[in-house]
């Protein structure tokens, strides 16, 4: 029994002694997240416990997490023991800091929240001898902000057997939204999303589309405050022509205008060539046709009065047989005679009428005869 009592005293008296050398500095946040509405206001907390009792050199400072990774941590408040508080300009105005030494408490209040005050946030404390064990503890704040209207946009060609995609995407939401696709036909009646049609943080991707495709498709970004929509129709048409076919046509145009062009051009200088070879040649034609004229007619005019010579001279050898037996026995007077007897009867053969060009050629006949 002796020796029981002998050890406990002992072992009280190894923690009574041991204990106060193993105490160290503890920081602790009692929530390791905090979440706040936009424009609301919120109060973070921080425990302190001193290894020592000498706190006259206790600072006690909240930090926040930099906005790019590795930069130093950002500045919001901070307080010396027994001297006032000093917030960072960032913050004047929407932080306060308060500490009560008696509970080893800091509070930091936020007011007005943004966007800009969704980070992680950091409460440190530093007292001079006491630099062992948890110097800091660390929370995090999340600004809760319904998601913002989503902008609906079709990427791709709403043709016949062609892949697009629908995206959806809110500008503004925390936490990060959660998108959802509806589709509806034509008449407006629900249903289901095509069979190939896979959708991700966003985006709808239809595949291998078609007229059936056709319809309204609604978009719904959400989150855990509230959520907004969109809404596209999608009109799905037959083919058309290709940018390749339509540069084939212009071209082909293009080709037959230069071609029209070039034909019109050669007509205009062929028409113009022969104009100026009409105008230079035609005073040499015209007197050539002219003198092969005169030359024809004259040649004509020869070849008839021969012809017409001897026919007459068939002729009065004929009618002169008897005048000619005569004109030797000495009496040519009766030849005479006979010739102009025959002119008359040259006349009754044309029926009284005559022409005057045989009459002149006979006159010319006889003449040359006698």
């Amino acid at each position: 029994m002796t020796t029981e009592r002998q050890l406990g005293w002992r072992m009280l008296f190894l923690i009574l002694t041991v204990l106060p050398c193993c105490r160290s500095l503890e920081v602790t946040i009692p929530q390791s997240n905090y979440e706040v509405a936009r424009g609301a206001a919120i109060t973070l907390t921080c425990s302190f416990v001193p290894a020592v009792d000498d706190l006259t050199t206790l600072l006690l400072s909240w930090e926040a997490n930099p906005d790019v990774a590795g930069e130093p941590m950002k500045a919001v408040a901070s307080y010396f023991y027994n001297r006032p508080v000093n917030v960072a300009p960032d913050y004047e105005g929407r932080a306060f800091l308060e500490v009560d030494m008696t509970t080893r408490t800091s509070t930091l209040r936020l007011t007005k929240v943004t966007m800009q005050d969704n980070r992680s946030y950091q409460c440190s404390v530093n007292i001079f001898n006491d630099d062992e064990g948890t110097l800091a503890a660390v929370t995090s704040l999340l600004v809760l902000v319904a998601p913002s209207a989503p902008i609906c946009i079709i990427k791709g060609t709403t043709e016949y057997f062609h892949n697009i995609t629908l995206s959806c995407k809110s500008e503004e939401g925390s936490p990060t939204p959660t998108y959802d696709w509806t589709s509806y036909s034509v008449t407006n009646m629900p249903r289901q999303l095509p069979p190939k049609a896979t959708q991700k943080d966003g985006v709808l991707s239809l595949i291998n589309i078609t007229r059936d495709t056709s319809g309204f498709f609604i978009c719904k970004s959400e989150n855990r405050i509230g959520f907004a929509s969109c809404n596209l129709t999608l009109t799905v048409e037959p083919p058309s022509m290709g940018t390749a076919s339509t540069a084939i046509i212009v071209a082909v145009v293009l080709a037959g205008v230069v071609v029209v062009g070039i034909l019109v051009y050669c007509f205009c200088c062929r028409k113009k060539g022969k104009e100026d070879q009409y105008a230079e040649g035609s005073p040499g034609e015209i007197e050539f046709h002219d003198k092969e004229g005169a030359e024809a007619s004259t040649m004509q005019y020869k070849d008839d009065k021969s012809t017409s010579e001897k026919k007459q001279v068939d002729r009065y050898e004929d009618k002169d047989v008897v005048p000619q037996t005569t004109q030797s026995l000495g009496a040519p007077a009766p030849k005479f005679d006979d010739d102009q007897n025959s002119n008359v009867s040259g006349k009754e053969r044309y029926g009284g009428k005559g022409s005057d060009i045989e009459s002149q050629r006979y006159q010319n006949d006889q003449h040359d005869r006698f």
